[in-house]
């Protein structure tokens, strides 16, 4: 049988929470950074789609006035 020391036990438990709190602090810490990254293309995608909408909304009348015109 072995004796187990219980400061060695107090120890081992303060060792393996620390870790789990090491571990636990860098899986948010991606998270974070793995939304962040989502958020920023989002925000790129939503930029570029606000950007072109007066074009293709230009493109767009100025078709449908040639249509009109056309058919005027």
């Amino acid at each position: 049988m072995v004796a187990v020391d219980s400061d060695d036990v107090v120890v081992r438990g303060v060792v393996a929470g620390a870790a789990r709190g090491v571990i636990l602090s860098f899986a948010r810490a991606v998270q974070r950074v793995a939304a962040d990254r989502e958020g920023t293309r989002l925000l790129a995608e939503a930029a570029g789609n606000i950007a072109a909408a007066p074009v293709a909304m230009s493109s767009a009348m100025a078709s449908s006035g040639r249509e009109n015109h056309a058919n005027g």
